[in-house]
C-alpha cells in the first residue's frame, strides 16, 4: 500500500518582511555560510533581495522553510549548483521564471510548495531551468527529458500565440491545415 505524502503546510506568516540580505547580516557570515554553503533554513525570509557577496558566491544554497512567494532575486546566486527552496509559498508556475538565469544549476528542490502540486509543474521546471539540471525534487533528470519539456513548452507558446493572433472565437472556420475555408464566414461551422 502506497503511503500518501501529507499536503504541504504553509510556513507561519512573518511579522514583517525580511530579505535574505537582512537575515545574512543579522546572523553573520560565520553563522550562515560554511564551506561554500549558505543555510538560511526556517528564518522566515520573504524576499530574495540584497544578497551580500559572501552569500552570492555560494555553490550550495538552502532556503527551505521560509516564506518566499516568488523567486525574484534568485539571480544573485549566479554560481549556485544546488538550490533547495522546499516548504515555501511558491504557488504559481510563472514564479519559476527567474530560475532560467541560473546557468550552473544541477540540483533543484521545490517540494512542499503549492506549485509542485500543479499539473505541468515538472515539465515547466525542466523547460525553464538550465540544461545543466540533473535532479529535480530528488528525481534524476536526463537531457532527453529536458529537451522534450522544452519542445512541449515551445509548442504550447506557439499555440497560445496563434490563438491570440486569430482570436479563435468568432474567427472563420479553418481547414485542417489552419487556413480559413474559402467562402466561410465567422460563426459558420459547416464543413
Amino acid at each position: 500500500r502506497a503511503r500518501r505524502r501529507p499536503a504541504p503546510r504553509p510556513p507561519p506568516a512573518p511579522r514583517r518582511r525580511l530579505s535574505v540580505g537582512e537575515a545574512c547580516r543579522r546572523l553573520g557570515e560565520r553563522a550562515c555560510v560554511r564551506r561554500g554553503r549558505l543555510a538560511l533554513v526556517g528564518e522566515l525570509c520573504t524576499d530574495i533581495a540584497d544578497v551580500p557577496a559572501f552569500a552570492a558566491a555560494c555553490e550550495t544554497v538552502y532556503l527551505s522553510n521560509n516564506c518566499f512567494a516568488a523567486l525574484d532575486g534568485v539571480q544573485a546566486f549566479r554560481h549556485v549548483v544546488q538550490l533547495s527552496l522546499t516548504n515555501n509559498c511558491v504557488m504559481h508556475l510563472d514564479r519559476l521564471e527567474p530560475l532560467r538565469s541560473l546557468d550552473m544549476l544541477a540540483v533543484l528542490a521545490l517540494e512542499g510548495n503549492g506549485v509542485a502540486a500543479l499539473p505541468g509543474y515538472r515539465s515547466r521546471c525542466l523547460a525553464t531551468c538550465a540544461v545543466s539540471l540533473r535532479r529535480l525534487d530528488g528525481r534524476d533528470v536526463t537531457p532527453l527529458k529536458i529537451l522534450k519539456a522544452a519542445e512541449t513548452e515551445l509548442h504550447e507558446a506557439r499555440q497560445a500565440a496563434a490563438e491570440a493572433a486569430d482570436g479563435r472565437r468568432g474567427a472563420a472556420p479553418q481547414s485542417r491545415h489552419g487556413y480559413p475555408r474559402p467562402g466561410a464566414a465567422a460563426g459558420d461551422d459547416r464543413g
